[in-house]
C-alpha cells in the first residue's frame, strides 16, 4: 500500500463528526504562560467531495496523530487559563504584533482557535479591514464555544477540521492565515502537511505568521513530555518544510519562553 492512503468517505465522515474521547492527560498541569502563569458547523457552499478532497491526500496515520493529539485538549482548563495570557501576543512590545501587522487580515483564518480569545483584539485593531474571519479548530466542542461566544461578529465563519488541513476552504481564497499558542504542540509531520495546505488557501502574495516549537533536542519525544509541551521542531526545519510546500519564508523570530530560552520561533511566509 502506498504512503499516502485514500480514506473512505465513512473514516472521513467519522473524522468530522464523532466525539473525541477526553484524555486523562491533564496538559493544563504541566504548561506555562510567558509570563508564568501555571498553564453546528458553518455550512459550506462546498460539496462534501470537495471538503474532503485534501483530507485523501494526507497520510492516514498523520490524520490518527492528529485525531490523538487533539483529545488530549478536550475539556481542558488550558483554555479558560490562557485567556489571562492574550495580551501578550497584542502587546506592540512584543515579536509578534508587528509582524501581524504585515498580513492583510481582508479573508483571514485562525488556525487552532480554541476557545476564540484572539476574535476580540483582532476585531478591535482590524475590524475595518477585515471582510471573512473563519475560525478553524479540531475539537468540535471549541467550535461550538467559539460559535457561542462569538456569533453575530462580522464576518466570522466556524469550520471544524480534521486536524492536517483546512478542511471546507477553497483554492486561493485567503489573504492570511495565523497560528499563535497551538502549531508549538504540534507534531512536525502536521506542521509540514498544513504548510503544503496554506501554499493551497492562500491568494497569490498572502502571508501566514506561524507561532510554531524551536525544540530540537529529541525528536523520539512526545510532545506533552517536553518542556512546556513543545514538540519536536526547529526554526531551520520549519523553513525547509515551508519552502518545501511553495512558500516564500519572509521572516523568523526565535523568542524564549518563559524561563526557556530559544524555546519558540514566529515564523511568517508568502505564497
Amino acid at each position: 500500500m502506498s504512503r499516502r492512503t485514500r480514506i473512505s468517505l465513512k473514516i472521513t465522515w467519522i473524522l468530522f463528526v464523532s466525539p473525541i474521547t477526553r484524555s486523562n492527560f491533564d496538559i493544563g498541569r504541566t504548561l506555562h504562560s510567558p509570563d508564568g502563569f501555571p498553564r453546528d458547523q458553518a455550512t459550506s457552499k462546498q460539496s462534501f467531495d470537495e471538503r474532503t478532497q485534501m483530507i485523501y491526500s494526507v497520510d492516514s496515520s498523520i490524520l490518527d496523530r492528529a485525531s490523538r493529539e487533539a483529545a488530549m485538549w478536550e475539556g481542558n482548563r488550558y483554555f479558560s487559563d490562557a485567556e489571562k495570557w492574550t495580551p501578550f501576543f497584542w502587546d506592540k512590545e512584543r515579536v509578534f504584533l508587528p509582524l501581524f501587522e504585515q498580513l492583510d487580515t481582508a479573508h483571514v483564518l485562525e488556525l487552532a482557535c480554541g476557545h476564540g480569545r484572539h476574535a476580540v483584539e483582532l476585531m478591535q485593531r482590524f475590524g475595518d479591514k477585515v471582510e471573512r474571519y473563519v475560525m478553524m479548530d479540531v475539537l468540535a466542542s471549541n467550535i461550538e464555544f467559539c460559535r457561542n461566544r462569538h456569533e453575530g461578529m462580522k464576518g466570522v465563519e466556524f469550520l471544524l477540521n480534521a486536524g492536517a488541513t483546512y478542511d471546507g476552504v477553497a483554492d486561493k481564497s485567503l489573504t492570511a492565515v495565523f497560528c499563535y499558542d497551538a502549531m508549538v504542540h504540534f507534531h512536525r509531520d502536521i506542521v509540514r502537511e498544513y504548510l503544503v495546505d496554506t501554499k493551497r488557501v492562500l491568494a497569490v502574495g498572502g502571508k501566514a505568521l506561524f507561532h510554531h516549537s524551536n525544540n530540537f533536542m529529541d525528536p523520539d519525544s512526545s510532545f506533552d513530555k517536553n518542556a512546556h509541551g513543545r514538540a519536536y521542531l526547529s526554526a531551520a526545519l520549519f523553513k525547509k518544510y515551508a519552502e518545501a510546500a511553495g512558500l516564500k519564508v519572509l521572516e523568523q523570530r526565535v523568542i524564549d519562553w518563559v524561563q526557556s530560552k530559544d524555546l519558540d520561533c514566529v515564523s511568517l511566509v508568502e505564497a
